[in-house]
């Protein structure tokens, strides 16, 4: 059941390292990023690091709340 949200985390390494979108949901939250001034790419961990640490915080909890809610 939440084997289809999974494959969709991968795609937001090549977002956030290099700005190539991986699919059409990370295109989206790159045009959002660009929207805020926020360039991705090496330099989003030089000068924005408490975002990088937000997001890679929320990608680990949705994980695990994906994984509590689909354990029967």
């Amino acid at each position: 059941m939440a084997r289809g949200r999974w494959p969709s985390g991968g795609a937001y390494i090549p977002t956030i390292t290099l700005g190539i979108p991986g699919n059409t949901v990370t295109a989206v939250i790159l045009a959002g990023l660009i929207t805020h001034g926020i360039s991705p790419g090496p330099s989003l961990f030089r000068n924005e690091v408490q975002l990088v640490y937000a997001i890679f915080i929320g990608l680990f909890v949705s994980n695990i709340s994906c994984l509590y809610c689909s354990t029967p």
